[in-house]
């Protein structure tokens, strides 16, 4: 199981863990931002999980949000995901691409260079565009808004423990809701929707983790096997159709539709087996029984027995605002 980003003891107050884990997401995102604007790849996908992971913490802790707009603050978010998404994407395909072209016979990988090539230049451009967009008013205005004081609700004095079954239970319904609407030949299009719910899950099961590390732990790592298995499935189908679209929009020489041919055969064989690991995933998944898994934690939280200073490094200790103080501000480019 990977490292969880950050996790709220189960008596922090829900509004002041609101106010901390986006400063934590925020604070992530913006350490990412001069290597992405230089398109170097890791930052460019820690910018979209970082989105990804403020997505999931605004929308987890909307009812104890009062100063920011749910709706308005994801699709601002989602925004600045797709943004980065469109550079990473395109690494991936391209590693996918050379990965499978080089278990292909040596001619007719080298015949797939323009293809290659293609990747090469739509990924410097999808650079480019997303350099100018973390460059812009846009993205200042976002940043600025998620700095900004977070007011809550009169709610938020909540124990997060107490309320967080409330909050996760619609996201984990949601996630069995897209795995029940698979047939027994799921499409691509259902095992993504399966994806993009899965990984909404983890996203906000991590922030809950420190409620009982074990049943929770173990509901995490399923999440993890299931959102790697039916990812993988998404990316070999989307190299299919990458490469579909590169031989329908031009003319090419023989060699070279030969060779696209059967790296997209190769595909679609892989295609064919992912989606078995990740229907026998799913499978796994559901029988964990993850409702109870949440369940029997929650049933564990206890109210605490004294009143006393939260202790060091807990939720209620962070600092409203990610960005630093401008006096400090020389200290941002570690």
């Amino acid at each position: 199981m990977a490292k969880p980003n950050f996790s709220v003891p189960p008596h922090d107050a829900a509004g002041s863990a609101a106010r901390s884990t986006i400063a934590v997401h925020l604070r992530a995102l913006i350490d990412q931002i001069p290597g992405a604007q230089r398109g170097e790849p890791e930052p460019v996908h820690q910018v979209r999980v970082a989105a990804r992971r403020l997505r999931s913490a605004v929308g987890l802790f909307a009812p104890y949000i009062a100063s920011l707009r749910p709706k308005v603050m994801d699709a601002r978010l989602k925004w600045l995901g797709a943004q980065a998404g469109v550079v990473r994407d395109l690494d991936v395909l391209g590693e996918l691409l050379q990965q499978r072209g080089k278990k292909l016979d040596p001619q007719i990988s080298k015949d797939l260079e323009p293809v290659f090539e293609e990747v090469r230049v739509r990924r410097a451009k999808a650079a480019n565009d997303l350099a100018r967009s973390l460059a812009s008013n846009r993205y200042k205005a976002l940043i600025a808004r998620l700095s900004a004081p977070i007011a809550i609700t009169h709610r938020g004095d909540a124990a997060f423990g107490a309320v967080a079954g409330n909050l996760f239970t619609p996201i984990l319904k949601s996630v069995i809701r897209a795995g029940e609407k698979m047939h027994e030949d799921p499409t691509p299009d259902d095992l993504h929707s399966l994806r993009k719910r899965a990984k909404a899950a983890r996203y906000s099961l991590e922030m809950m983790l420190a409620i009982d590390k074990k049943p929770l732990g173990e509901m995490l790592e399923g999440l993890e096997e299931l959102q790697d298995k039916v990812g993988e499935h998404h990316d070999a189908a989307g190299a299919v159709a990458w490469i579909k679209e590169f031989v329908g929009a031009r003319q090419l020489p023989g060699n070279v539709a030969f060779a696209c041919g059967a790296l997209a055969e190769a595909f679609r064989r892989r295609e064919a087996k992912l989606k078995r690991r990740g229907i026998k995933e799913w499978n796994r998944f559901v029988k964990s029984n993850p409702e109870r898994a949440v369940r029997k934690a929650l049933d564990k939280v206890q109210p605490p027995q004294i009143s006393s200073p939260p202790a060091r490094g807990s939720s209620n200790d962070a600092v409203h605002h990610a960005p630093r103080t401008r006096r400090t501000a020389h200290t941002q480019g570690r």
